[in-house]
This record gives structure tokens, C-alpha cells and sequence, in this order.
């Protein structure tokens, strides 16, 4: 077979043609500057600078730092980081700091990991230092910056310098499919190098002097096996081999400086193979030609909604003898053959299957199946009458709620809980029960105005360093890890696409929500995401999404050897679809256009690399078998999640949230195929709500038998049942992986006439005394300062009155201890009040004492949940160290974080020196009590988490008696997966270092019944028997 080739030029972007239909037929969609607005973000969101700063940038971009990209495939270059790699694909990047310096490029290699049964639970690919591109300049030290960078991620420029020349450089274009790494010398003298021996130079023995060739080319051969060949602009370069020594590699160096291009490949089949010459001279055909960066362009057919394209233009350097690249699965079948030529030449990716070589510097993909948007799906697929009884009852049920869980300190778990209560509203739409409507979209509507007044318990600030919009709960020292690190840009996407969904729904249902101002705050949202917009200054193009490789990126600024990385593709598409509707409910097409298409976009590389049918090709065949990817990094697959190794986490985190889009991306033959081989064994024993979850997508192919189930499974705080019996109720038939057999359901109950929920009206805050003010601020130890209110962050502050405790740097206690309002309103981070050490004269102020939850303290013997702590407040109840509750849900306005939902919660993210104290009713005297402890930690933390049960006194290091000894946390696979940790001791809960999660504890009596808790003070934390004032306290140290 011939390679082919194609007629393109590398010096000049060719015109780009329209097919048969004209020009005028198509909208451009990106870049495009007036789909929303550029200029500041709105006032209300405060202005505040990020704990990290880029490394390694050019003063030439300091003018433009919002610009720089957080999520991209080179953001570790930007990092303080032990391995400054970029994933090019297939090759990655590294830039060394420490000698030998320069750039290395490596060649992936595979191998794998566990297995379980048949299957593969995870892969990795290695990287190396196959070869070196460095020069004899950068021998003692290097400066290496980022110079360039295009505006939608395709590439990154980095310059070498040394310290020790005055002049002269060497520069890399790293960009995305690659075929050579290519490195441009400025009167710098080249050295190359590499981990492996060099054994053969062009066929001659490598120690056998210098080298030199006519056409600049030289082959190496490595001792790994490995062929690579470097291509010289310069064609009397001349290369003398430096054999390695204890401390350096063997290197071919030059003897003198030189101005043009080393290009490195690898030869991507052994000698003998049929495909060895043709590679052989397209390599050689195109070494020429090299890549800079690349340029975006997207349209969307302005006759058909259905229909859209994008083009990637290469900017080139070098000759005109074409550009080679490397196209990825999803691009190969669709690029436009007129544009481009595909040779049938493949090497294989990191984590993405074959990547194919294709010629050609433009790029255009067509995208003729673009989804149908809805709110819902139409109730006339109902066919069932008793189903709709259902859907009614529930709708019912759950609009009679109040909405809360809102505002607290996760704008994700937040978020979710709003989306799924604007679920509700559209089904009370699309059935016709406006009696609901107007309600639910009350309740809505309240839940949305704590984020649109920044009143919740993480409110949104942006960040002036990077360029976009963050939690400010995260830029505290003690809280980086808010919100799953949101502040370092981790699962942006994932977050607001559900604020943004539930904001839709309220344009939709209630238009004149949509007022001006909320409309720009939901645009700095979608602006933080993905700007179409290349000039807007204050946040960069496609934060999230990568345009080449055809999905969007979680990871932000934390470092991880295995590149970016993505769990969710649910909440990916969940993005797309909420800023579709949320520019359908606005009237914005252009940007309706482009959520069109890169919904398409995204379905596509979804199937390709995620969800994985029988026939996939792009993963080892013993990984197919677990259906879903899991983890997906740049280098590592790896069959589990973040928070557990569960089945059911795994494959349910690919289908939530399930909105009208669902059954775009996962067609039947898909769900057929995971719910047989992995998910009908293990959904009857899955985990909390995770069954509905599981039998919603069980519902495209058994609609009523999964509608059956779900009347009964679990659903949590962002799931309500009306929507999964809805969804489920409504799946259409298909003709092949569908059966939708009967089932027999009983009629619904009746509905129980009840109140729809009032609208909560904002508390006022309360006015405080303020007994030293001057100025409108507040004065702390004689320093004037500014009038902050108080929250839980602000502690340790020392003096009479306080401010943030970041600008006052001194000790002492909590500002806010023991300190409630004369509306009993706690000092809180949601609730907020001035502070102060010294309770003022004034009969406003009353010290709240310890007491059991709901009034009625657990019974000794027995079970004491972990969430169910008394109350009290900070200092009192409990001690945490972080404000807010991470989790958002059970006691939104407490500090303390809880995770989970109904009737399934768990104190989670535990640290050092945190305490949580219960009032029990101790009814057996006993010596010692068999304690059962339910505890979850992840391997990274083993041996970190401990804790100790204690009795007396006011925390971690002032108690009477210790009760458990020390108990280590053991790691238990995942945060939410807990088990079971028994200790038999004599009894106050101590945690003594951080990060694990707590559910229960059960006690039960010794076998030595005695008299040492009777005979203990009546005053003690858990002593007299039958006292219901005694009180156990979990705690830290």
C-alpha cells in the first residue's frame, strides 16, 4: 500500500471550502466575541487572588496571566512540580529540572495492572527518557519558559536558556498529535541523549566517532529495541558520541553552535513488518514540515440544528512537504477527505487507542447527527395509567418539601439538590399541574438567590490570578480542599453545569426571573467554563473542554504524574445540555449552536473512550469487559472512582445526572451490555440511593420492570423519585435491545392533602451592640480594622473584636464561641454576625449549652449516629476546623461536614483536633463496652486516621477518662465505602489525625460488669449510669 499524500503547502493556511452548500449557510459559533459578554465579571462577585501562582511564564504574558490555561494537557509546565510533562499524544513531554537538562520525549509503554476474575481493573503506559533534546549551553543549568500558547489548548511554547550564555536558545512546539518532537536551535550547540544505550548511529556502531550525514537524518537504534530517528535542518551537522558515565547518559553531541531544527521520532514498526517502508517514507517524506500551534473554527448549520462542524487549522514552520500528525479515534472516520489524507500508518496512544498518521494542516470534521434539545421527555410516551398515578403521587410528595441543602459550603452537592427540584418543576409542567408549578418554581427561585447573593456557604468570588470563578472558601489556608479542590479549578464543569441547569429552568418556567443581572451572573458561570470568546480578558477559551481530544478535563492546577484526568462523562454531557437549554430559555443561538454541537463532540469521543461496548477496540479487550472506564487519565485507566471501588459508584457516576440528553449519549445497545455483564449481579446489594440510580438506566430497556423497582429504592439529595419514574416511564422503544416487559404494579396511594411549602423569608441580621467602633470599623487589640462579620473562618483572633483571622495573625479563641443572638440565630458562615471575645452588657448575649439531638440523648447500650451530635455549636458541641459543611446536607448551617442523603449520612472530612460530643443515656453499668465503629478512609490515608473515645473535659487535650484507647483508621478502599472497626475497651470519641469519614458507633456491655462508671462523677461527659446529661465526645488531637 502507498502512503498518500496530499497537495498543502506548510507556509500558508489554505481557504476552507463549503462543500456543495454556500457559505451563507452556516453560523460561526467560536470563536466568536459577542455570544457573552467580555467585559468584567458583575460586581457581586468579590475580587480575590488565588494561593497559586503560574511558574515558568514568560514576563512577555505577565500582561495577560487570566488567559492562562488551567486545565490543559501542559498545565503541570505551569506547576510546582518534581515532573514538568506535557501529554502530546502519543509522545509526552518533559521538562527536567535537574541534569541532564532540556526535553525529553517519550515513547509510552504499556503494561498492567490488577486483575479481578477476567478482567482488567486497570492499565498504565510508563514514560522515560527515551530521548533528550537539550544542548551543551544548558549542561550546568537551565531557564525554561512558557512563551506562547494558542488560546484553545492545542499547544504550548517553551524556550531553553541558560544562565551562563548571553545569548542563544532553543525552543519546542509542544503540540497535540505531534508526529516529531521538534526542537528550534538559536545559535545553540545540540546534544542529544537518552536513558538506553545508543548501540547503532545510521547503522554504524554508535561508539564508532562522528557521525554525518548527507541528508541530515539519523537513525538510532536503542538497546530497549526502540528505533528513533532525529532529523537535521542543517545538513552538515556532525555528532560525536560521549559514552555514559555514573552520572550522564550516553549523548551524540555537536561540535559546534547551529541556527534550525532537531526533529525526533520513534520508527512505529519492527523492520520485518509490511507497514516498516511505507512508514518509513512518510516519516521521511514530511520531516520538513513541522507544527506551531493550532486555530479553532466551529459552525453550525443555520437550515438544520442537527448539523455542525469544526475545523483545526495547524500553524506551520519549516518546507512546504505537508504536515504529518496524528489523528485520534474519533477524528479518523470523520475528517474531511478532501482536506486531509489518511495513510493507515498507526501507533498507539497513551489511554486512547491507535492514533493513525494523517496529512494534511486542515482539519475538518463534520458532525451530521447533533441531538433534539428538550426540557423533558414528552409525557405522551407514558403508557401506563397506574405509572402516571405514581409520577403524580410522588410529584406530590416531594414538591410538598421544602427546598434546603442548598447553600451550604459545596456548590456541587448544592447545586445538584437544585437541579433535582427544578427536575420536578418541568414534570408538574409537562403534565399539566400548574397548581405545582408555581410553587415549586418558588422554592427554586429562593434556593438560587443564597448563590446569587453570595450568601451561601462558599460564595463565588473570582479569581484575578487565573482568570475565572472559584469558591473563596478554598483560598483559606485550612480549607483548599473545599468542594473537591474547586479553587484549584478541579470539576468546574461538573459543579455549575447544575446551577446553570436549575437557572434554565427558572428562565423558562418564570421569564421574568431573567432579568439582566442574572442573566450576566449565569454568563460568568458559562464564561469560566467555556468562553467561545479568544479575546476576553478575564477568562481564557474552553477551559475545559479539549477540542482534540473531544471531551472536557476535571483535573485544574493539582498535580498528577498521569496527566488530566476525568471520572464523570455524565456530568461532562450535563454541562453542555444546561447551557443549551439555559441559551434556549435566553434566546442566545449562537450559543445554543454551540452547545449543539459540542454535544455531538462529546458524545462521540465518549463512545469511543468511556463507555465501552463488546466491539471497542481503543482499550485492551480485558478491560472492555468492566463497560466503563472509571478514572480516565492522560496515561492510566484505572475501573473505580475517587470516593470508592463500588460497582455501583463506578458505573453510577457515568449516568448522573440523567436529563432528556441521556439517551443520546447511551443508546440501548450500550445499556444492554453493561446491565447484563456487570451491573443486574450487583444493583439488588448496591449502596444507598446508588440502585435507582442503576435501574434508571435499566429503564431503556425494561422501562416498566425498572419503574417497578424505583418505587421503592433509594434516591439521595440530588435525585427525586418523580423524575426517575418520570424518566423511566417515559423511554421509547427501540427495536433490537428493548423488551419493556409488563410488570404488575399496585395503584398508588392516595395523596395526603398537604401545605405546599412557604417561601422562606431572609432573616434580617441581627443588630449587635458594638462596644469599640470608630469609622464604620471595628478595632482588634487597638488596631483598626475592617467590619467583617463573623463566620467560622474567622477564629484564633485574640482580641476584643475581630476581623478575618488572615489579616490579624494572632491566638486565642474561636471569635465566635458561645456566642448567639437574641434571635437565636448561631454566628455562623451562612448566618452571619459581628464577633467578639467579651460578651457585652447586654441581655442579647446567652451561652448555649450541650445538649442531645432532637432532646432525646441515644441509649448506652446501643447505636449512636455519627451525624446526630448534640447541640451547641463550635467549641461546644463540636470543634471543626474547616467553615462550612463540605457536604452540604443534614445540618446545612453547622460547621461540621456531612455527606449522603436520606437517612444514609456520615460525618465526613475529619481532620486533626476536631471533636464531636453526644449526650447519651447510659442504662448498664459495665467496666468496659465492645465498641463497633463504621469508619472509611482511602489508601493514601492508611495509617493517618485515628481517633479515641473520651469522657470530661472540653476537646482533644483536656478529658477525664480515655474509654477507647488509640484506634487507628485502617483504609477501607474509598470514602464511601465503610466498614465495620470493633475495639472491646473500657470509654468521649477522640480524632487524632484527619481525613477519614465516621458513620456509626455501637456499643454494647462488657463482660465484667463493675461499678467504675457509677461510681465517676455525675458531672462527667459519659458517667452516671442512667444520666441523661452524661455526654461522650468524638473528637481530635
Amino acid at each position: 500500500m502507498m502512503h498518500a499524500s496530499i497537495g498543502t503547502t506548510c507556509g500558508f493556511l489554505l481557504a476552507m471550502s463549503s462543500g456543495a452548500r454556500g457559505q451563507s449557510d452556516w453560523s460561526l459559533v467560536a470563536p466568536r466575541s459577542n455570544t457573552l459578554p467580555k467585559g468584567e465579571p458583575p460586581a457581586s462577585f468579590d475580587r480575590r487572588e488565588n494561593i497559586i501562582s503560574p511558574l515558568g511564564v514568560s514576563s512577555s504574558l505577565d500582561a495577560r496571566p487570566a488567559l492562562l490555561h488551567t486545565n490543559k494537557f501542559y498545565a503541570n509546565l505551569l506547576l510546582d512540580s518534581s515532573s514538568r510533562a506535557a501529554w502530546a499524544l502519543p509522545y509526552i513531554l518533559t521538562i527536567n529540572e535537574e541534569y541532564p537538562f532540556g526535553l525529553y520525549v517519550s515513547y509510552p509503554r504499556f503494561f498492567e495492572g490488577e486483575r479481578q476474575d477476567d478482567r482488567l481493573k486497570w492499565y498504565a503506559t510508563t514514560t522515560g527518557k527515551d530521548i533528550i533534546l537539550s544542548a551543551q549551553e544548558l549542561r550546568t543549568n537551565q531557564e525554561a519558559e512558557l512563551t506562547d500558547f494558542d488560546d484553545e489548548g492545542f499547544s504550548a511554547t517553551v524556550k531553553f536558556s541558560s544562565q551562563d550564555t548571553a545569548g542563544g536558545s532553543m525552543t519546542t512546539y509542544i503540540v497535540r498529535g505531534m508526529a516529531y518532537a521538534t526542537v528550534l536551535y538559536e545559535d545553540f550547540t545540540p546534544e542529544m541523549a537518552t536513558q538506553h544505550a545508543i548501540l547503532r548511529v545510521n547503522g554504524n556502531a554508535a561508539a564508532g566517532g562522528v557521525h554525518t550525514n548527507s541528508r541530515g537524518r539519523f537513525m538510532l537504534e536503542l538497546n530497549d529495541g526502540s528505533t528513533w530517528i532525529v532529523y537535521s535542518s542543517n545538513r552538515e551537522l556532525e555528532l560525536s558520541y560521549v559514552p555514559a558515565t555514573s552520572d550522564t547518559p550516553s549523548s551524540l553531541r555537536a561540535k559546534s553552535p547551529m541556527t534550525g531544527t532537531l526533529r525526533a521520532t520513534r520508527v512505529p514498526y519492527e523492520s520485518d513488518s509490511a507497514e516498516y517502508d511505507e512508514a518509513m517514507g512518510a516519516l521521511d517524506e514530511h520531516a520538513g514540515c513541522y507544527p506551531i500551534k493550532g486555530e479553532l473554527q466551529a459552525w453550525m448549520d443555520t437550515k438544520s440544528t442537527n448539523r455542525g462542524r469544526y475545523k483545526i487549522s495547524w500553524t506551520t514552520g519549516g518546507d512546504d512537504s505537508g504536515l504529518l500528525h496524528f489523528a485520534l479515534p474519533h477524528h479518523q472516520g470523520m475528517l474531511e477527505t478532501s482536506k486531509v489524507a489518511r495513510t493507515g500508518l498507526y501507533v498507539s496512544s497513551p489511554t486512547k487507542g491507535n492514533m493513525e498518521l494523517v496529512i494534511g494542516k486542515i482539519w475538518e470534521v463534520n458532525e451530521n447527527d447533533l441531538p433534539d434539545f428538550e426540557w423533558v421527555p414528552s409525557k405522551s410516551r407514558i403508557t401506563s395509567n397506574v405509572e402516571r398515578e405514581w409520577i403524580e403521587y410522588y410529584l406530590e410528595e416531594e414538591i410538598s418539601v421544602p427546598l434546603d441543602n442548598v447553600a451550604g459550603s459545596s456548590v456541587y452537592f448544592g447545586g445538584k439538590n437544585l437541579m433535582a427540584y427544578a427536575q420536578l418543576c418541568l414534570v408538574a409542567d409537562e403534565i399539566g399541574r400548574d397548581d405545582l408549578v408555581g410553587p415549586c418554581v418558588d422554592q427554586v427561585e429562593a434556593g438560587f438567590d443564597m448563590y446569587l447573593m453570595h450568601s451561601n456557604g462558599n460564595p463565588l468570588v473570582y479569581d484575578k490570578i487565573w482568570g475565572g470563578v472559584i469558591g473563596g472558601l478554598g483560598l483559606e489556608e485550612d480549607s483548599r480542599a473545599a468542594d473537591f479542590y474547586a479553587s484549584y479549578y478541579n470539576d468546574h464543569h461538573f459543579h455549575y453545569s447544575y446551577v446553570i441547569n436549575a437557572a434554565a429552568v427558572l428562565a423558562h418556567l418564570r421569564p421574568s426571573w431573567a432579568t439582566s443581572d442574572n442573566v450576566a451572573w449565569v454568563n460568568t458561570l458559562i464564561r469560566d467554563v467555556n468562553d467561545p470568546n479568544k479575546y476576553d480578558a478575564f477568562f481564557p477559551q474552553f477551559r475545559s473542554f479539549d477540542w482534540f481530544s473531544g471531551h472536557s478535563w476535571a483535573r485544574g492546577l493539582l498535580f498528577a504524574f498521569d496527566g488530566k484526568d476525568q471520572e464523570s462523562t455524565s456530568e461532562d454531557v450535563n454541562f453542555f445540555y444546561a447551557m443549551t437549554m439555559w441559551a434556549i430559555a435566553t434566546g442566545n443561538t449562537a450559543l445554543e449552536g454551540l452547545g449543539r454541537l459540542q454535544t455531538g463532540v462529546v458524545k462521540r469521543s465518549i463512545n469511543e473512550y468511556f463507555l465501552l461496548k463488546d466491539s471497542n477496540t481503543n482499550h485492551p479487550a480485558d478491560f472492555v469487559k468492566n463497560k466503563v472506564t472509571g478514572i480516565f487519565f492522560e496515561s492510566k485507566v484505572d475501573y473505580t472512582t475517587w470516593f470508592g471501588a463500588n460497582v455501583e459508584y463506578i458505573h453510577g457516576i457515568q449516568n448522573i445526572p440523567v436529563t432528556p440528553i441521556t439517551e443520546y449519549v447511551r443508546d440501548p445497545q450500550f445499556v444492554s451490555e453493561e446491565w447484563n455483564q456487570r451491573l443486574q449481579s450487583v444493583v439488588g446489594g448496591a449502596e444507598g440511593s446508588w440502585n435507582t440510580v442503576l435501574y434508571m438506566s435499566y429503564a431503556t430497556i425494561e422501562k416498566h420492570l425498572a419503574f417497578k423497582e424505583m418505587i421503592t429504592s433509594g434516591v439521595d439529595d440530588g435525585l427525586q423519585r418523580a423524575w426517575a419514574l418520570y424518566w423511566a416511564a417515559t423511554r421509547p422503544d427501540c427495536a433490537t435491545f428493548c423488551a419493556h416487559s409488563d410488570a404488575n404494579l399496585d395503584r398508588a396511594p392516595e395523596p395526603t392533602p398537604t401545605l405546599l411549602p412557604a417561601v422562606p423569608t431572609p432573616t434580617p441580621t441581627p443588630v449587635m451592640p458594638v462596644p469599640t467602633a470608630t469609622a464604620g470599623a471595628f478595632t482588634c487589640d487597638g488596631v483598626e480594622r475592617n467590619n467583617f462579620c463573623c463566620s467560622s473562618g474567622c477564629r484564633q483572633c485574640g482580641g476584643s473584636n475581630c476581623s478575618k483571622q488572615e489579616q490579624i495573625g494572632l491566638t486565642g479563641e474561636d471569635c465566635c464561641q458561645n456566642r448567639i443572638t437574641a434571635s437565636g440565630r448561631l454566628c455562623s458562615v451562612t448566618q452571619e454576625a459581628p464577633c467578639y471575645m467579651d460578651a457585652p452588657s447586654s441581655s442579647a448575649w446567652v451561652a448555649p449549652a450541650s445538649s442531645a439531638y432532637g432532646g432525646i440523648p441515644a441509649v448506652i447500650p446501643g447505636m449512636v449516629q455519627a451525624e446526630k451530635f448534640d447541640h451547641g455549636g463550635e467549641g461546644v458541641s463540636y470543634s471543626d476546623t474547616t467553615p462550612g459543611n463540605s457536604g452540604g446536607v443534614f445540618r446545612p448551617n453547622e460547621d461540621v461536614d456531612i455527606s449522603g442523603g436520606h437517612d444514609d449520612y456520615h460525618v465526613a472530612w475529619i481532620r486533626a483536633t476536631e471533636f464531636l460530643r453526644y449526650t447519651v443515656n447510659v442504662e448498664k453499668a459495665a467496666s468496659a463496652f465492645d465498641f463497633t465503629f463504621q469508619v472509611a478512609t482511602i489508601p493514601s490515608y492508611h495509617d493517618s486516621g485515628s481517633f479515641r473515645v473520651v469522657t470530661g473535659g472540653t476537646g482533644c487535650d483536656d478529658y477525664t477518662t480515655d474509654l477507647s484507647g488509640l484506634v487507628v483508621v485502617p483504609s477501607t478502599g474509598g470514602w464511601g465505602t465503610f466498614a465495620s472497626l470493633p475495639v472491646r475497651t473500657d470509654w468521649k470519641k477522640v480524632l487524632t489525625s484527619q481525613r477519614w469519614g465516621a458513620n456509626m458507633l455501637t456499643t454494647s456491655g462488657g463482660q465484667d460488669p463493675a461499678n467504675s462508671c457509677a461510681t465517676q462523677s455525675p458531672s462527667s461527659k459519659l458517667a452516671a449510669r442512667g444520666a441523661t446529661t452524661s455526654q461522650p465526645t468524638l473528637a481530635g488531637s
